[in-house]
């Protein structure tokens, strides 16, 4: 997945409002699950680096788009952020 996108400023509230409807659809959980399409992050260290990115790009002036929750799976409580 790419750290960037490069959009036309035409295209943005489209490109915004289907990458949303991507990742809304999505299932989440268990990595050794067939249905699985995306994981919780494995380590702490790892979900403190992506809050950090995250909160440092909001000071910068982005905007959050998609909340996200902290999770600790049943099946793994080593995994965060989901």
């Amino acid at each position: 997945m790419a750290n960037r996108f490069l959009i036309h400023e035409n295209r943005i509230e489209e490109f915004t409002e289907r990458l949303k409807s991507a990742f809304k659809s999505l299932k989440s959980g268990d990595p050794m699950s067939e249905s699985c399409q995306i994981e919780p992050l494995a380590r702490v260290d790892l979900a403190e680096e992506l809050e950090d990115q995250v909160r440092r790009s909001l000071h910068a002036g982005a905007s959050l788009e998609l909340e996200v929750e902290e999770v600790r799976p049943t099946w793994s409580p080593r995994s965060y952020l989901e």
